[in-house]
C-alpha cells in the first residue's frame, strides 16, 4: 500500500513538472507552493538566458523592473548592492522588463541596453517581449519582486512582493530579510510585501 501510495505521488509530481516546464504550476491544497517552469529570455548582452543556467545556485532574486518608472530606476543601486552581496552566497540577481516596447518606446531592448551600460548593472536584464513570464507570474507593478528557492531540482517562490519597505538601507525588510533568512536556514518570516510602482501594462 505504501508503495502504490508513493508511485501515486511520483506520478503527480512528473504531472505538474511536465505542466510548467516555460510555465508555472501550483499545487492544489490550501498550503500550497508554486512551483516555476525554466523561461528563456534575451539579455542586454545579446545572449539568451535560461533560468535552468542557475542550476548551481541555491535561489534566485527575481525582480521585475523597467526603464521610465522612477520607482524602478530608484531601485537599479540597490539591485546592484544585492548583486554583489547576495550573488556570490547562490542567490544572484536576475532582472526582467515586462513593459510593451509598442506601447513605450523608452522600454525597447536597445533603450535597455544604454540603461544597463550607463548605470553598471552587474546582473542580467532580460526582455520579456511577450510579457509571458509576467503574466505568469501575475506580476503587476515595476518593481515587484520574488525570491526563488530550489529544492530538488523544483524553483518555488519563498517572497514576493516589494524590494523592500522604502526606510534607511540600514533596515533589513523585503528581499534581505528573505534572504539573510533563507541563508540562515530560517523560514521566511515576512513572505509577502505589498509592491508599487508602475502598472504593467499587458497588450491584448
Amino acid at each position: 500500500m505504501q508503495l502504490r501510495s508513493w508511485i501515486a505521488f511520483y506520478i503527480l509530481l512528473t504531472g505538474l513538472l511536465i505542466s510548467s516546464v516555460g510555465g508555472y504550476s501550483q499545487i492544489p491544497n490550501s498550503k500550497s507552493k508554486i512551483l516555476i517552469g525554466d523561461f528563456r529570455l534575451r539579455d542586454v548582452n545579446g545572449s539568451f538566458y535560461d533560468l535552468s543556467e542557475s542550476h548551481n545556485a541555491k535561489g534566485v532574486i527575481l525582480v521585475f523592473i523597467c526603464n521610465h518608472c522612477p520607482m524602478a530606476r530608484s531601485y537599479y543601486g540597490t539591485l546592484n548592492s544585492l548583486q554583489a552581496r547576495f550573488g556570490k552566497l547562490g542567490y544572484p540577481v536576475i532582472a526582467i522588463n515586462p513593459m510593451d516596447s509598442v506601447q513605450y518606446e523608452e522600454e525597447s531592448w536597445d533603450q535597455m541596453r544604454l540603461v544597463a551600460k550607463s548605470c553598471k548593472f552587474n546582473f542580467p536584464y532580460l526582455q520579456d517581449i511577450n510579457q509571458v513570464v509576467a503574466q505568469r507570474l501575475k506580476v503587476s507593478y515595476t518593481p515587484e519582486a520574488f525570491v526563488l528557492t530550489k529544492a530538488m531540482k523544483l524553483w518555488t517562490v519563498s517572497y514576493h512582493g516589494a524590494i523592500d519597505d522604502g526606510l534607511s538601507s540600514k533596515h533589513k525588510s523585503g528581499i534581505d530579510k528573505a534572504v539573510s533568512e533563507l541563508l540562515s536556514h530560517k523560514p521566511v518570516s515576512m513572505p509577502n510585501m505589498p509592491a508599487a510602482g508602475c502598472a504593467v501594462y499587458y497588450r491584448k
